[in-house]
Parts: structure tokens; C-alpha cells; sequence
């Protein structure tokens, strides 16, 4: 795994937690709509004859509950991630790189933090992955 691969989990797991919060708006929004009436006659025994807004509250239920752990090995993930930057960058290298892979900056709202050119936020970056690179070939 490269330096840039192992910073860019806690952007994946961020991802597949908007996902999952996504999939939660569309069951809370099937879960509000009426369904059509059937005025035939229904016999059949294995028919489910439960509401279809259920269906949909457990989904959520569910849903809710695996966010919770996905949050859970974000923040896990997270607390490593800067443990192991720490460990093996500067600190100014360990800057650039919270704010580019962990924060989701991009190089112009960097720039902004840290009042530093272009060029600059490049080079840092670059030296930080190479520290950390070195650092987890250990």
C-alpha cells in the first residue's frame, strides 16, 4: 500500500458513509409515500399484509445502525492515520497533508490555511508522502 493509498481510506470511508446516508433519504422518502388501494379480494395466506412504510422504518433502522459502526471505524481510522503522520512527518508536512487527504481540502482552501504558495503546498506534500512512504516500509 502506498502512502497516498493509506491516507485515502479515510476518504473511501467517508464516501461509503454518504452513500449510506443517501440510501437513508431514499428509504425515508419510499417510506412516506401512499401506496395505491386494491379493493379485489385477497385469499392468499402467504400475501404479506403488513404496511409497506414498515418495511422501509426497518430498512432505516438497519441503515442507521451501520453508519453508527462505519462512523465508529472512521473515527478508529482516523486516530491511526494521524498517530502513524505524527511519527513519520514534519510538521508542516503533517499540515498538508491532514488538510489535502483528511480534511478534503483542495490546494486553493489550503492555501488559505497556511499562507503559503502553490508551490509550496506541492513540495510539502510530496516530501510528506515520502516521509510517510519511508515510514511505513519500516
Amino acid at each position: 500500500m502506498t502512502a497516498k493509498d493509506y491516507l485515502e481510506q479515510v476518504k473511501h470511508m467517508d464516501a461509503q458513509i454518504a452513500f449510506l446516508e443517501r440510501e437513508i433519504q431514499r428509504w425515508r422518502d419510499m417510506s412516506v409515500r401512499v401506496s395505491g388501494i386494491n379493493y379485489e379480494p385477497h385469499n392468499n395466506s402467504n400475501r404479506n399484509t403488513e404496511a409497506t412504510y414498515v418495511r422501509c422504518l426497518e430498512k432505516i433502522d438497519a441503515l442507521e445502525i451501520k453508519i453508527k459502526e462505519k462512523i465508529s471505524e472512521l473515527v478508529t481510522l482516523k486516530s491511526e492515520v494521524l498517530d502513524t503522520l505524527y511519527a513519520a512527518c514534519t510538521p508542516e508536512q503533517r499540515t498538508v497533508l491532514v488538510l489535502r487527504y483528511i480534511d478534503n481540502y483542495d490546494t486553493e482552501r489550503i492555501k488559505g490555511e497556511v499562507f503559503r504558495s502553490e508551490s509550496w503546498i506541492f513540495m510539502t506534500q510530496k516530501a510528506g508522502l515520502d516521509a510517510l512512504e519511508a515510514y511505513l516500509k519500516k
